[in-house]
């Protein structure tokens, strides 16, 4: 029997303070775990690494993937300012175009601002940035052919 447990906490800065929600879950005989992808900051539903690394790759904490792409991603989820956050995506399939878009989610904003530089080292990996119009929550797709990854980011205010 799973056992599901929503668990709060406040984490104060200097002149705000950050609520974290976050969905537990026990396996069959085992402890309960955090849900990464469940975390919650500012109502923004943060995607955190899922440790999944690419093959051929230098080790990187910041790894995010499913195994078809995988992107880095911040290691909390947020985005500071400046908002140009440095990117990179790999694919295994050098044949088919890699597109990245995003969206604001919690309001209407402007689109995504992608740069990035097909086949780098290795030669399945683009690197680049992505520029944030704007704060808010935002979700970054990569595409290439039938496969996508799907992850979503807090880009903060100036402090």
């Amino acid at each position: 029997m799973a056992v599901v447990l929503l668990v709060a906490c406040t984490t104060p800065t200097s002149d705000e303070t950050v609520a974290a929600t976050a969905i537990v879950t026990a396996p069959p005989g085992g402890f309960p775990t955090v849900d990464p992808r469940s975390l919650l900051f500012h109502d923004c539903p943060v995607t955190l690494p899922n440790g999944r690394q690419p093959p051929g790759v230098e080790r990187d904490p910041t790894w995010h993937g499913q195994g078809e792409i995988w992107m880095t991603i911040p290691l909390n989820g947020i985005v500071d300012p400046p908002y140009e956050h440095p990117w990179a995506v790999y694919v295994p399939d050098d044949d088919a175009p890699v597109t990245v878009e995003g969206e604001r989610l919690d309001r209407d904003g402007e689109p995504l601002a992608v740069n990035l530089v097909p086949r780098s080292t290795p030669a399945h990996l683009h690197r680049g940035t992505l520029r944030f119009p704007t704060e808010g929550c935002w979700r970054v797709t990569a595409r290439q052919a039938d496969n996508s990854l799907v992850v979503s980011v807090l880009v903060r205010p100036p402090r």
